[in-house]
């Protein structure tokens, strides 16, 4: 009965496996899909309000939704392929499917929009998606870590030092804030590029054409959308479940030190 019981929990622990890493993708979709969006909205706006009819803003508008269905092709290509039964449980396999692919739609929509339409700053947030996509796979939202801390909880409170109790909390506290200072770290650093982005952006263009004032709403706009995504994925599946667990060994420490002061009282 309890081998029947701990294979059944495996099966559905990887099935949440599977599931997540189709979120990840999704979620890459989704934030890629309204980051392009807004230029789309917003060039077709700056078209009309700048009278450039003859630019032909249609066939701009159709190169972009032909660019999103690539995009979009490729990432239930992934799903597919990720679900796929030779790869379901190979994690660099994943990575390397979901890099792959996602970069070669990445290409072809910057062959199909040209340098012009397709900029650095999108060639960029689009490298960082995909980058993040595979992180979020590598990561898998410290599972690992959590694991290990939650098989051992049992083990530990059988310790009956409770010196060697906290020592052992300590280290998995030590491992878990080492992650998170990591973590904290990439939000600074992708911060300072972002300020730097937004700098360079207004400060280029300040003292030329009164027109590019639009321009630069347009970009700031489309940056803030995807710098927005960028750190909701990195809370959600870094920041999140590491300050979980710091939660469960900041409470385990909390009690070991308090029946610690207690028996020392005692002594």
């Amino acid at each position: 009965m309890m081998s029947k019981t701990s294979k059944l929990a495996k099966e559905n622990e990887k099935r949440i496996k599977i599931n997540f890493h189709s979120q990840v993708i999704l979620f890459t979709l989704f934030a890629i899909i309204c980051f392009d969006l807004s230029f789309i909205r917003i060039d077709n706006l700056l078209s009309l309000l700048s009278y450039f009819i003859e630019v032909k803003t249609e066939s701009v508008f159709l190169r972009e939704l032909i660019g999103l269905l690539f995009i979009i092709f490729a990432a239930f290509i992934c799903i597919l392929l990720c679900n796929y039964r030779k790869f379901r449980y190979k994690k660099f396999a994943k990575m390397l499917i979901i890099g792959f692919i996602m970069l070669i739609a990445g290409v072809a929509k910057r062959i199909l929009l040209g340098a012009s339409i397709f900029g650095v700053i999108r060639i960029i947030i689009y490298i960082i998606f995909i980058g993040e996509a595979v992180l979020m796979v590598y990561i898998d939202r410290f599972k690992t870590i959590e694991n290990t801390i939650m098989r051992n909880i049992n083990e530990i409170n059988k310790i009956e030092k409770i010196s060697d109790r906290i020592s052992i909390i300590q280290y998995y506290d030590n491992e878990c804030s080492f992650c998170l200072d990591k973590i904290v770290l990439g939000f600074i650093l992708l911060g300072s590029g972002f300020s730097a982005a937004m700098s360079i952006l207004w400060v280029s263009r300040l003292f030329s054409d009164p027109n590019d004032y639009l321009i630069n709403i347009h970009s700031t706009v489309s940056i803030c959308i995807g710098f927005s995504f960028i750190m909701l994925e990195l809370f959600l599946w870094c920041f999140k479940p590491l300050w979980n667990n710091c939660g469960i060994l900041r409470s385990m420490m909390a009690v070991n030190k308090l029946n610690k002061g207690i028996i020392s009282k005692r002594n």
